[in-house]
């Protein structure tokens, strides 16, 4: 996933160190789930600003020192990036049949015949679009609400309806990735529980 974003490894655990420090910093009275404590504990205290190549350098030389199997209690790197959703910023690729991991596909539109497919982790949830005609940046508008989501690539609208349940819009974002062939886009649930389907 971090490959996808055009992220390295340490890129994509420190972005997501950032966004959980951000949330912690905006509601710092709110409980939040011990995965989310463990993980910032996992990490423990980077040196260096946000931003900063000692900050940077900081994050590459942990994910270097972390071992590939488990054996004395250390957290090794995968399960470390699976309790950490990937990193993304919201869309951890889960693994199917663990507690917390559900995709689901979804048709859009069945004229067009487009199609969009969705999965979730915790609290997060990463929508896949297949895009027919690669894009940029610019030609994708992606409009985040806390009830509702709506998504048009080259002006032509591929979601639009109202979400099975409440997210967090400060921590919601997108990418492009495979040359502007795919549209993801990531959202943080208000609450873990699982959503039975992405659109109400």
């Amino acid at each position: 996933m971090a490959e996808k974003a055009n992220f390295t490894l340490a890129q994509a655990v420190e972005k997501r160190y950032e966004l959980l420090q951000d949330k912690i910093a905006a509601q710092p009275d709110a409980p939040y789930p011990a995965t989310v404590m463990e993980e910032l504990a996992k990490i423990g205290d980077p040196t260096g600003t946000k931003g900063s190549s000692e900050r940077a350098n900081f994050f590459e030389k942990w994910v270097e020192a972390l071992p590939e199997e488990e054996g004395d209690g250390t957290p090794s790197l995968s399960s470390f990036m699976s309790g950490l959703g990937g990193g993304l910023g919201g869309g951890g690729a889960p693994k199917g049949g663990g507690k917390g991991s559900k995709v689901v596909p979804e048709t859009k539109k069945e004229e067009d015949e487009e199609e969009y497919s969705w999965s979730q982790q915790g609290e997060e949830i990463q929508i896949l679009f297949k895009l027919p005609k690669p894009a940029s940046k610019k030609e994708v508008n992606v409009t985040f609400k806390p009830s509702t989501l709506q998504v048009a690539v080259h002006g032509q609208q591929l979601l639009d309806g109202s979400l099975e349940g409440k997210v967090e819009v400060e921590t919601c974002t997108w990418c492009l990735s495979d040359n502007g062939a795919e549209l993801q886009v990531m959202l943080t649930k208000m609450h873990e529980k699982e959503w039975n389907s992405l659109l109400k």
